[in-house]
């Protein structure tokens, strides 16, 4: 079955049109026999990777394109290193983890965030109030409602990117995505965290005194940890999404100043050479 879907893709690239779905090891088949058999004399291959899907396509075929895909998971540079000429596009660095997202927020924002975490704790445990750590986490629930309001604004309101082209190419546009969805789980997950700890604020502290402590100990830190969470859900709106909303639009503005600049060259060129004297002098 291998070797039947091989050679079908062959007799396809040799027809110079077509589209073919392949497994990774099928198309380590296919490349290998393209060498062998001197199919093509140009062995680069054109490679937009997205994901679980890789788009191949070569310059002495153009109108022939080979997509190879997996059941789960990422493809990454990696994956491809069989071929000598590559030229990777797209999300060829690999899947942009949730860990990956989480250390970059701790890395530029470290020091609030710990000083946040332990200001707060010790404030919480110090006042030994169950009622006030309710009412914080009331007040939890109630700023990332609003955040998430603004967060699905901005997210709905971008019905597109007007260099997705540039941002797919380098992988950036898949950034983009990415953490949009782990900053809407980081809102999503306290939501359900800040009703878990109201709902354990509700425990009856009065029959179970031996266990006070306890319970404000395990409260003050989720609340604690709750309050570090809506801040990088907010941190995120200056620090990630107005540094994004900058650099698609100087991208934009770059490419029209540039543009402008040509045409002001060309002209200028233009009227030179009618004239009859040279650019340098």
């Amino acid at each position: 079955m291998i070797t039947n879907k091989v050679e079908e893709a062959l007799k396809t690239l040799e027809a110079g049109g077509g589209y073919e779905e392949l497994t990774l090891d099928q198309f380590r088949s296919i490349y290998h026999k393209i060498i062998n058999r001197k199919i093509l004399n140009d062995h680069t291959v054109f490679a937009v990777f997205a994901e679980d899907r890789i788009f191949i396509s070569f310059p002495e075929k153009p109108d022939v394109k080979f997509v190879i895909t997996k059941e789960e998971g990422f493809f990454s540079k990696e994956d491809l290193n069989f071929i000598a000429n590559l030229e990777p596009m797209g999300t060829y660095e690999g899947e942009h983890k949730f860990i990956v997202f989480l250390k970059k927020e701790f890395r530029l924002n470290w020091w609030k965030l710990i000083g946040i975490f332990f200001l707060t704790f010790a404030l919480f445990f110090i006042a030994n109030n169950v009622d006030m750590l309710r009412k914080v986490n009331e007040m939890i629930l109630a700023s990332i409602t609003i955040f998430i309001s603004i967060f699905l604004l901005f997210v709905v309101s971008q019905r597109g990117y007007k260099n997705e082209f540039k941002l797919m190419k380098e992988g950036t546009l898949y950034k983009f995505f990415q953490n949009d969805k782990y900053i809407a789980m980081l809102a999503i997950f306290l939501i359900f965290s800040s009703i878990v700890t109201v709902a354990f604020s509700y425990v009856d502290l009065e029959e179970q005194k031996e266990q006070n402590h306890q319970i404000i100990l395990f409260l003050s830190i989720l609340t604690s940890s709750s309050l570090v969470i809506l801040a990088i859900c907010y941190l995120a709106i200056y620090q990630y999404y107005f540094e994004r909303m900058k650099l698609i639009r100087l991208l934009s503005a770059s490419e029209e100043l540039l543009d402008d600049r040509l045409q002001k060259y060309k002209r200028i060129r233009r009227n030179f050479e009618g004239s009859g004297e040279g650019l340098d002098h």
